[in-house]
C-alpha cells in the first residue's frame, strides 16, 4: 500500500519536474520501453525489478548505509545515504524521487537490519509502473508520463496516492512498535 501510494505521488512530483530541461537519453529511453497495453523487453524487465534493485540495495544498503551508521547518528546516516542514491541516478528527475525512495528503503533497513526487506521493497516499486499500466491497464491522465509540456494527474489519484502513504505509514508504525 505504501509502495502504491509513494509511486502515485512521486509520479506527480515527476510531473512537476517537467518544467526543468529535460534529460533527452532518458525519455528515450523510457519512451521505448514503458508503453501502455506492451510489455517491456525482458531484459529491460528483468534489470529493473530483479538485478538493479539487488545491486542497489548491496551497495546503498548494505555498504554505505552501514558504513555511515558506524560514524553518524542514524538520523544523519539515513539522509545522507539517500541523497548518495538519488546522486547515483545522475539526473535531477530521479535524484529528488530516489532520494525520497532511499529514505523509505534506508528506514526500513534501520528497522529490519536487513537489505531483503529493502530488496523487495525496492522490486516491488520499480514493478507498480508495469502493473498499473501493462497488467491492470489502468489508464490515469499522466501517470508516468514523460512529455516535453507539463501536465497533471487527476486531483483524486494525488489523494488517493497521499492516503495511501499515511495509512501504511501508520500501519508500519504500529507493526514495528511491537
Amino acid at each position: 500500500m505504501l509502495l502504491f501510494g509513494m509511486s502515485f505521488i512521486l509520479s506527480e512530483l515527476f510531473n512537476l519536474l517537467q518544467y526543468i530541461p529535460s534529460n533527452e537519453t532518458l525519455n528515450s529511453m523510457a519512451e521505448k520501453e514503458i508503453k501502455f497495453g506492451q510489455l517491456p523487453s525482458l531484459g529491460f524487465f528483468l534489470s529493473l525489478v530483479l538485478f538493479g534493485p539487488l545491486f542497489e540495495e548491496f551497495i546503498f544498503r548494505g555498504i554505505i548505509l552501514k558504513g555511515y551508521l558506524e560514524n553518524y547518528s542514524p538520523k544523519k546516516a539515513l539522509i545522507i545515504s539517500a541523497l548518495v542514491f538519488g546522486l547515483a541516478h545522475m539526473n535531477i528527475y530521479q535524484f529528488i524521487t530516489a532520494s525520497i525512495s532511499g529514505l523509505f528503503y534506508g528506514w526500513l533497513y534501520l528497522k529490519t537490519k536487513s537489505i531483503i526487506p529493502c530488496i523487495f521493497a525496492h522490486s516491488i516499486n520499480n514493478s507498480i509502473d508495469f502493473i498499473v499500466i501493462n497488467l491492470l491497464q489502468i489508464k490515469i491522465p499522466n501517470y508516468i508520463l514523460i512529455s516535453d509540456t507539463s501536465q497533471f494527474q487527476p486531483l483524486w489519484f494525488d489523494i488517493l496516492g497521499i492516503a495511501l502513504v499515511i495509512i501504511s505509514i501508520y500501519q508500519l508504525k504500529k507493526i514495528f512498535k511491537n
